[in-house]
Parts: C-alpha cells; sequence; structure tokens
C-alpha cells in the first residue's frame, strides 16, 4: 500500500473538508492489488453514460480535487446521486493499452481500477459535471435528484473490500449548501441555496436573499453538493 507523502496541514479548511481516496489496481492473471491513498478535497462526478464520445482520460493524479470519469454498465446518464456514487466506485477494467506493472507477475498486466472512500471528510463537497470540454464546450442540463440525507458507508473502502465493519452513522450526511449555474458555457451566474438553523433553506442571489421550500432546493439544478456529518468522531 503505498501513500504519498505530504506534510499534513492542520488549517480549519483541510481539517474539515480533507479526506482520502484509494486506489486499487488489481491484476487480472494473479488478481494482486496494489493499492494507493491519496487526499482529495472534492469529489467530481459525471452525468454522461458511458458511450458518449466524450470520454475525458482518468485523472486520479491530485491537485485540488478527484475528478474521474465512472464507466457505467448502461447507455442511460445516471439520474441519482447514489448511481453517480456507485459507478464512481465501480471497478473499472483498464484494458491491454493501459497495462499494468504487476509486482509479483514481474511484467506488464491487464488490470481493473476501483477507487474507494478511505476516509471521508467533516465536510464532503461534490461537484457535478456539468461542463464538458471536447472539441465544444457545452453544459449539461440533466436533472439529477440527490436526497437531504446522505449515506456514504457503502462506497467506504472498508465497505467495499470487507476489511471492517463499518460503524453506525459513520458515513450518514446532511444537506447543507447547494450552489446552482444559471445560464450558458457563453455567460453565467452562480446562486446558492443554503440551510439556516437546520430547518429554513435560503437563496442567495448576490444581494438578494429569499426564503425557498425544500422542493424548491430538490428541483434545483445542482452544480455543487455540500453535506456534513451527522456525527463527529473525535480523534
Amino acid at each position: 500500500q503505498r501513500r504519498r507523502s505530504r506534510t499534513a496541514c492542520t488549517c480549519a479548511i483541510h481539517q474539515i473538508f480533507t479526506g482520502s481516496l484509494q486506489s486499487d489496481l488489481t491484476c487480472t492473471n494473479c488478481s494482486n492489488i496494489s493499492a494507493t491513498i491519496e487526499p482529495f478535497w472534492d469529489i467530481s462526478l459525471d452525468l454522461l453514460p458511458r458511450d458518449n464520445g466524450d470520454k475525458v482520460s482518468d485523472s486520479a493524479s491530485v491537485c485540488s480535487s478527484i475528478s474521474v470519469d465512472s464507466e457505467p454498465s448502461d447507455d442511460e446518464p445516471p439520474v441519482t446521486l447514489d448511481e453517480c456514487l456507485e459507478r464512481f466506485t465501480r471497478p473499472e477494467r483498464l484494458g491491454s493499452e493501459a497495462k499494468i506493472r504487476c509486482s509479483v507477475c514481474g511484467i506488464a498486466q491487464e488490470g481493473t481500477k476501483q477507487l474507494s472512500l478511505k476516509q471521508i471528510p467533516v465536510v464532503i463537497c461534490i461537484h457535478i459535471k456539468r461542463f464538458r470540454h471536447s472539441k465544444k464546450t457545452r453544459k449539461l442540463a440533466n436533472m439529477l435528484e440527490f436526497p437531504f440525507e446522505l449515506d456514504l458507508s457503502p462506497y467506504l473502502t472498508s465497505s467495499i473490500n470487507k476489511t471492517n465493519k463499518v460503524k453506525e452513522d459513520v458515513g450518514r450526511y446532511r444537506l447543507f449548501s447547494v450552489v446552482n449555474h444559471m445560464g450558458t458555457t457563453d455567460s453565467g451566474h452562480y446562486i446558492n441555496y443554503v440551510l439556516h438553523a437546520g430547518e429554513q433553506w435560503f437563496r442567495c442571489d448576490d444581494t438578494y436573499l429569499t426564503k425557498v421550500s425544500k422542493e424548491t432546493v430538490q428541483n434545483s439544478e445542482a452544480y455543487m453538493l455540500f453535506y456534513h456529518k451527522k456525527v463527529i468522531e473525535y480523534s
């Protein structure tokens, strides 16, 4: 298991938003697994189906976020946030053009890659990839269903690899902010829905602040979602 060497920052931003992602490379010949753990500050999820012609290469290397185009098994775009997360953590066959160097076999072999959440942050930022940059930049207006209560435990490394029993409520989150992009790729405007005192939602639009219903928030075209842990564990 390899972990990239970095000096851990103890500032409030890193303590709140930093999580870690595990990438498992499995040799299809001998089943040897090579694991790499890297930090993330947000996760980007794809809205397009598998066979879309706009596939972007996997970018598992970390700068400020983790962004991976998942490989769904069907030709339909995801319609729920959980479906996006399931695709994000689904094993991906790398193919003959992206062979891995297997330490057991001693040669390059075909393999699979699977991502999982090794450590989850206090606040998780989920970015929905609505802008596609191929031959022509375009914006995806797909509606995505997202819950007010999110359970990340099925996507944890310990759940996927069945290494340890996940503690009850450890992966439970509550939605408190939704960012929307209004407009097109040429011109646009950002607004934010924010939860106040755990009860009332407000729409923040420049200098305008208005009360809105939960239904208004849920029916919005989410671009970024912010969830906070319901139970915080202290070490």
